[in-house]
């Protein structure tokens, strides 16, 4: 099934995903012991659900994913979305708990990963969150938002010599994102490493981008 990821990189926060899914592509061997009917009913109102979510319309969206579930109880993209858009609808027990299906049903999905960990990080669990953000990330190395989310995790447990290098690789497959190089400097900032991460600062505050350049300039006037 042919995966795409959306999101939006928050300034020091967690990345959430969407896993996209085409309507012609084959059922995947997990979808054996369906009917085909129900296969296909099922990725069409996944598919709807998807256009209802870029549209911002969660309510319909979650709908047409229980719908998509009802059909084919194998659909892991569908669990995995269902979570996303119950995220916005404050039900961590339930997103939490369709993200596990998703895994269960398909581990590779990197996408699911990373999105179960954002929300076992919201739940303050960060030490299982920073176990799906390396999944995802181990699944997918070329995966920009799994690194991000990674090493906000590493930063958060007091790991900022191990958040260094995986904001180092986020912002390599992201370089325009301001928001993950001033997640690098404060992990710099926090492993010691201030001269470089004075430097980081420095270009944050000088791209004039909105709340990191802001946070950036916040921590050059407090530099010693």
């Amino acid at each position: 099934m042919n995966k795409t990821v959306w999101a939006t990189l928050g300034c020091a926060a967690l990345a959430w995903g969407a896993v996209l899914a085409r309507a012609d592509d084959p059922p995947p061997a997990s979808h054996a012991t369906q009917s085909p009917s129900n296969t296909m009913q099922s990725v069409m109102h996944y598919n709807k659900g998807v256009a209802l979510y870029e549209q911002g319309n969660l309510s319909d969206a979650i709908g047409e994913y229980r719908t998509a579930i009802a059909l084919d109880p194998t659909n892991a993209a569908a669990h995995a979305n269902l979570g996303l858009a119950l995220r916005a609808g404050g039900q961590a027990d339930e997103v939490i708990r369709q993200l596990r299906a998703a895994i269960k049903i398909d581990p590779t999905i990197a996408e699911a990963h990373n999105t179960l960990g954002a929300a076992l990080y919201d739940r303050g669990l960060f030490g299982q969150a920073q176990a799906e953000f390396a999944r995802a990330a181990k699944l997918k190395p070329e995966y920009a938002l799994a690194h991000y989310n990674l090493g906000l995790a590493l930063a958060r447990v007091g790991k900022p010599s191990l958040a260094v290098p995986e904001l180092r690789r986020a912002l390599a497959l992201q370089p325009a994102s301001q928001d993950i190089r001033i997640a690098l400097g404060e992990a710099l900032d926090a492993n010691g490493q201030q001269a470089q991460a004075r430097a980081v600062y420095q270009q944050v505050a000088a791209s004039g981008q909105g709340t990191a350049a802001k946070r950036a300039r916040r921590r050059l006037a407090h530099a010693p």
